[in-house]
């Protein structure tokens, strides 16, 4: 499809270009004008005559053509994203039609019912929402076309029309002008034979021909240079103009696109928890989330036990494993606490005098010995 566009666009091209030089030649002198070109552009050919050119505007009218051709070119594009979106959105519209066949066609034989008011109320809502979807897909694609695509459009028609009227107007100026230059060189000609050989008065008559046809070719020069400049003002204006025209339409497409896809994402994430909706209310998603929550609940109640059985072992293994005190251990504590609330002890005794008199009142009877 794009290859097709692209060959239709360059015959257009070429047909615009074709009709372009031709139009030159209407009105008064048009088809003098037309002789004399020829003939001049049958003179340069063969190396008699050198047609006159001017660089910077023939740069400018191939900028102008060039131009065209770009403009033509963001249509396109403005015109195909046009036409995409409407596709996708005619596309998601059956798509949501053949989903509300389908469970009518599968769903309610399985569940061996027919809809509830709740379904039918959701399939009422996704359909209210297909239509917001249509009406703002034929907004965006109206607005591309009228706004983008209209816009560009308009400046090649304007285009158009400047590069006829300059290019009409340069043509007929310059064509005028090699033709009296043509002339002017050809009786200087004549005028160098005729002074080696001829008359007197031929070489009077043709120095006074020459002199006419320089004075022309000087008006002739000045109306010529007269029209380059105005093309170039002319087109330069215009240039401006349309380049102005351009980034409008470029910011004004992409402006509706970003609001249209934001409206359009709001409509998406309704449809979206419509169809949650329908899909939940069906009898197999009920059995599953019931399952579901049997099994989460299943596996609550193992971890709960499991953190038990972990937190009750480590206690009873430290119970089991603590070191028992001594009793002569706990007399210590049990005196050093008595002689902390208060009492002091009078005796000092050594450690040798500790150890000795445990040793030697360990029988009853030794003492009285």
């Amino acid at each position: 499809m794009q290859s097709f566009r692209a060959n239709k666009r360059d015959v257009e091209n070429i047909l615009h270009d074709f009709s372009t030089f031709l139009r030159q030649f209407q009105g008064s002198n048009g088809l003098r004008c037309f002789l004399d070109q020829g003939k001049l552009s049958l003179l340069s050919a063969i190396g008699e005559f050198k047609q006159s050119s001017d660089e910077i505007y023939d740069r400018r009218m191939k900028v102008l053509s060039q131009t065209r051709v770009s403009l033509m070119k963001l249509s396109d594009h403005f015109d195909a994203v046009g036409n995409a979106i409407e596709t996708l959105f005619a596309q998601l519209d059956g798509l949501l039609s053949e989903l509300h066949n389908f469970k009518e066609i599968c769903e309610n034989h399985l569940e061996m019912a027919t809809e509830t008011f709740s379904e039918q109320a959701e399939f009422i809502s996704i359909n209210s929402l297909k239509v917001k979807l249509r009406a703002l897909s034929q907004e965006l694609t109206s607005s591309i076309r009228t706004n983008c695509c209209g816009i560009q459009s308009s400046s090649i028609e304007q285009l158009d029309k400047a590069y006829l009227d300059v290019k009409c107007e340069v043509s007929r100026t310059q064509t005028a002008f090699d033709v009296w230059r043509r002339d002017a060189e050809v009786c200087e000609s004549k005028l160098l034979k005729s002074r080696s050989g001829s008359s007197h008065d031929q070489v009077r008559e043709l120095e006074f021909k020459l002199r006419r046809l320089l004075e022309r070719l000087h008006e002739s020069g000045d109306k010529y240079h007269e029209a380059l400049q105005g093309s170039m003002n002319k087109t330069s204006f215009l240039l401006e103009q349309v380049s102005m025209a351009t980034w409008a339409a470029c910011n004004v497409f992409f402006l509706h696109l970003s609001v249209f896809f934001k409206d359009a994402m709001n409509v998406f994430e309704l449809v979206a928890s419509a169809l949650s909706s329908v899909k939940n209310n069906r009898s197999v998603s009920r059995r599953i989330n019931l399952e579901k929550q049997a099994a989460a609940a299943a596996a609550t109640v193992a971890t709960a036990s499991s953190l038990c059985t972990t937190t009750a072992l480590p206690r009873l293994v430290e119970e089991k494993t603590a070191p028992s005190t001594s009793p002569t251990h706990e007399l210590e504590y049990l005196f050093s606490a008595q002689l902390g609330e208060g009492s002091v002890s009078h005796i000092n005794l050594t450690e040798d005098e500790i150890n000795r008199g445990t040793r030697e009142f360990t029988d009853i009877d030794d003492i009285f010995k």
